[in-house]
Parts: C-alpha cells; structure tokens; sequence
C-alpha cells in the first residue's frame, strides 16, 4: 500500500529564516571583501560601486522582503516586522554621508539603520519569550541565544549612538567603529534567525527540527488519560493544554478549559488566530462580536481571526469546553497570561 502524501507548505518559513540568517550573517565580510578595502561602514559599499553596492542593496532587499512577508504569531510580532523592512528599505535606498557625500534626504540613512536594528533586537526578546514558554531543554538553549543576540544589537546601538552624538569621540581612536558595530548587529540578528530556522543540531529538539531536503520526520501519536496535558491554574478558570508545539507541527493548539460556577473567562479578545470551542460539561456564554449567546453540551463556536470573543459560565455547575486554535503559537502565551490572573483573578460572571 502507498504511503499518503506527508503535508509540506507552499511557502516555509523556517527556509526563509534560514536564508535571512545567513544573509544577514555574511553581510558585512561580503562587502568588504567585494570592495577591495577597508571600509569604515558596511554602507560604504554603496559609494564604492560594482558588486560590492550591488550585494549591499540587494541584500537589504532580501531581508525587507522576508520581513514585509513575515507574520510571526501574534499582532505586535507582524507590526515590528513590517516597520523593519520599511527600515531596511530606508538603509538601501537612501545612502549614508560616508566621506562626506551629501545624502538624498538628511537623516534618513542613519534613522532607519537605528530603527532596523532596534526592531530586530525587539524580535529577538520576543523569539526569547517564546521558547522559554517550551518545555523542551533545546528550546531553553535557544532562548538564551536570542537573549544575547538582543543584548549584543542593543549594545551595538548604543555605542554606535553615543559616538554619533558625541561627533565621533570614538571613532577618532578607533577609525572602523562603525563597521565593527553593524557587523555585530549584521551578526547577532542572522544567528537568532538561523537558530528560529530550526535546522541546526544540538539546540533543537528531534520533533522540532526542519529537514530542509527531506520528508519530514512523522510525527507520533498521542494518547492522554481524563486529566492529563500541561496544567494552567487560573483560580476559578483552569487550562489544560493537550497538543500544541512540535507535537503538532505547529499547525494547531488544542486545550481544555475549565470554568468554575459563576465565573468570567479569558476577558473579551481578538486576534490572528482562528478559534473553536465545543462545550462538553455545563453550560457557557460566548461573546462573539458584541453578541452573547449560552450553550450547553454539544454546543459549538467557530470565532474567525480578528473577531472578538470571551466566554464564560454564569450557571451553577462547573463548565467545560475543548478549544482548538489554529494555527498554532498560542500556547507560548499562557505562561505571561497566567503570571496575570495571578494579580487579576477572574471575576464574578
């Protein structure tokens, strides 16, 4: 008997971190090699000409063009990429003063580098957050990676910064500074996309990495007893995560949620995820749009991405509904949704 097609998505965003990270990490030696010289900025390269400008524009193109097209997994991750890759754009596009030639508009140049750089530092606490949420031990590693990547661009940043406003107290004594400090941002932004990649050995666990050439490794199936899953405590309201993560190649996260009598839920909420909720115990009220409407058992909810909703159980018994959203990421959040229920139990419903 054949075996059935496995699932591979048209287009794979881990390929793509990758390429971005090894861009971004090739970047400035790239350049000065091309250029023949050593150059003070790896924006110099444009001044210079021929193929060393030519890789310098175009890899910023490349990098705008992933980061326009990436989504991340909540609103804020999609805003910071889309402001990153106007700023790149603004890096290519608009040449720097090196030497002093005179700029296209004043400014620019160095305010988008700030801001590029700025927004991928802000990338990597949000890549850090996100696998420290894991319970794999290689996600943990990784999470320490992005930390230093985020301190190692904010650093860079900051001295680059202060040589600016202080008319280049630094660079006096250390003529490539400039260079150096893009280099380290350059650096410290491919490696935390090459490690997102999940290619590489070591920091990622066997039933997360991405066989880039091959099929994929197939996934196990998953048995669990009444009660077992990765326990949220809530006060009032309980979450019990089933499969999410690598377990379900991130497609989808499926979760139990548990409502005591007269309780209010999550708090009204919308985002990128789709939702459906199937109550299986007691009876729920669900907010969908600015519509509240009650179900008991069997009953079912499809919430569309962007639509707002909240659920909760204003009976007597205690109430209980399957959630499954889709595509996966949520469950990366619960842990800073829990540290907030602990100062802002649920309410009275």
């Amino acid at each position: 008997m054949s075996k059935p097609p496995q699932f591979r998505p048209e287009i794979d965003h881990h390929t793509l971190k990758l390429i971005v990270g090894l861009i971004a990490l090739g970047l400035a030696n790239l350049t000065a090699f091309l250029s023949g010289q050593a150059l003070p900025s790896i924006s110099d390269a444009y001044h210079v000409g021929g193929w060393a400008r030519d890789v310098f524009v175009g890899a910023l193109v490349a990098i705008a063009a992933f980061l326009a097209a990436y989504n991340g997994s909540s609103q804020l991750e999609k805003g910071l990429s889309k402001l990153a890759a106007l700023a790149a754009l603004g890096v290519a596009f608009f040449p720097c003063e090196c030497g002093g030639r005179p700029e296209i508009i004043p400014k620019v140049h160095g305010l988008s580098a700030a801001l590029m750089f700025g927004v991928l530092a802000a990338l990597c606490w949000i890549f850090y957050g996100r696998a420290r949420a894991k319970p794999a031990p290689q996600a943990h590693w990784r999470a320490w990676i992005y930390a230093a990547c985020g301190v190692a661009i904010v650093a860079a940043i900051l001295v680059l910064g202060y040589d600016g406003l202080t008319g280049g107290s630094l660079r006096a004594h250390w003529p490539r500074l400039t260079f150096y400090g893009e280099r380290v941002g350059l650096v410290a932004f491919g490696l935390s996309w090459l490690v997102a990649s999940r290619v590489l050995p070591l920091i990622t666990a066997p039933q997360e990495r991405i066989s880039l050439l091959g099929a994929a490794p197939p996934r196990q199936s998953l048995l669990l007893q009444p009660g077992e899953g990765r326990a949220y405590a809530m006060g009032a309201l309980d979450a019990l995560f089933k499969a999410d993560g690598a377990r379900s190649a991130e497609r989808y996260a499926i979760s139990e949620w548990w409502l005591q009598p007269h309780t209010q839920g999550p708090g009204a909420q919308a985002h990128a995820e789709d939702d459906v909720f199937y109550v299986h115990a007691g009876r729920v009220s669900f907010l969908m749009g600015d519509q509240w409407q009650e179900l008991g058992p069997g009953g079912f909810v499809l919430v569309p991405g962007g639509v707002t909703h909240d659920f909760q159980n204003g009976g007597d018994e205690r109430a209980g509904l399957l959630n499954l959203s889709i595509p996966g990421g949520f469950e990366v959040h619960m842990p800073d949704i829990v540290a907030w229920f602990r100062q802002h139990p649920p309410g009275p419903a």
